[in-house]
Order: structure tokens, then sequence, then C-alpha cells
């Protein structure tokens, strides 16, 4: 159910002002529109979820080992 001003992104806003506005507002979804203020997709809390689980996915071995090469200890 849609009420008063509907907060919206578009494809340039930034992931962290995406999640922020999720938040503040208490919504679990926001409208991504175009510069005509067409519908063109939509960001939901569950893109963020997915998103985390993406960023903390088991890796193998080889590629923290490739990551910390070189570095100072």
């Amino acid at each position: 159910l849609m009420r008063g001003i509907v907060e919206t992104a578009t494809p340039e806003t930034a992931v962290e002002k995406a999640a922020d506005a999720l938040l503040a507002h208490q919504i679990g979804c926001l409208p991504v529109v175009d510069e005509r203020h067409h519908l063109i997709g939509i960001v939901t809390s569950s893109d963020f979820v997915q998103l985390a689980r993406d960023l903390v996915a088991p890796r193998p071995a080889s590629n923290v080992a490739a990551t910390t090469r070189g570095a100072k200890r």
C-alpha cells in the first residue's frame, strides 16, 4: 500500500543510499525510476540480504592467499 510521497531511487543511486532509505522509512522495497519517473526496476530488502550473503560467502583458500601475497607483516 503506497501512501503520500513515494521514496524512489535512480540507476545512479549509491547502494548505501538505497539501503539507508529502506531503513529510514521502514520499507521493504524501493522503486527505481528513470529521468521521466517511469518505473524501471525495484530494489528490495531481500536484495541486500543476498548481497550480504554473497560478501561473506566462503571462498577457497587460494583466493585468500592471493590477496595477502606481498602484504607486510
